[in-house]
């Protein structure tokens, strides 16, 4: 008889969620509803790779998985991206990225993990600045239902985590605040842009 642990239970829920998700995001790039920032997906596909990594060698367990399949969704999304629509680049946009790829041999070299962590959410939280940009000027290209489902991923890929420690919560417990905020910048987007004679 199959035997499953809490956690095991847990991770299965994430992975019928991220189905969906993912099938519901690649759908609205392909239909060009969503419109990406493909710097953004460049960076978000290193950085979610290097902390699956990190958060799997710190005993994430299934909770880590999680950050595995997002980082394959998320490279997934870039040739997407490609082909089907790229929205506004800035030369802000430009600077980040090159602040954020300088960032990661450095992020790699750092041997204190604590350090590195840190380093990794303050290069990911300047990824989230022209997704916020562009989502505030045009918050119709990106899926609120896909961003909400994304979000409840995160916070079951937490309960999922085998070992509770700063190294396997910090990232994911950024992830979900940083959508909150996105889903709050599109909510009040969409409502002002409705309200406006």
């Amino acid at each position: 008889m199959l035997s499953l642990t809490i956690k095991e239970i847990l991770w299965i829920i994430t992975l019928l969620i991220v189905i969906p998700q993912v099938y519901l995001y690649f759908r609205s790039i392909i239909a060009w509803e969503t419109k990406l920032h493909i710097y953004t997906k460049i960076i978000w596909f290193i950085l979610t790779w290097i902390w699956f990594i990190i958060q799997f060698q710190a005993w994430g367990g299934p909770g880590a998985w999680v950050l595995g399949a997002t980082a394959l969704t998320q490279l997934v999304s870039i040739f997407l991206g490609l082909k089907y629509g790229i929205s506004s680049i800035t030369r802000f946009d430009t600077t980040l990225l090159v602040l954020a790829l300088f960032c990661i041999p450095v992020y790699l070299g750092i041997d204190d993990k604590i350090y590195a962590l840190v380093l990794v959410i303050c290069i990911d939280f300047l990824w989230y600045i022209p997704t916020y940009r562009k989502t505030y000027e045009n918050p119709y290209t990106e899926n609120l239902l896909v961003w909400y489902i994304s979000n409840s991923k995160y916070f079951i890929a937490m309960l999922a985590l085998v070992e509770y420690s700063f190294y396997t919560i910090a990232y994911p417990a950024f992830l979900f605040l940083a959508n909150m905020v996105l889903i709050f910048i599109m909510v009040f987007r969409r409502k002002q842009i409705k309200s406006s004679p």
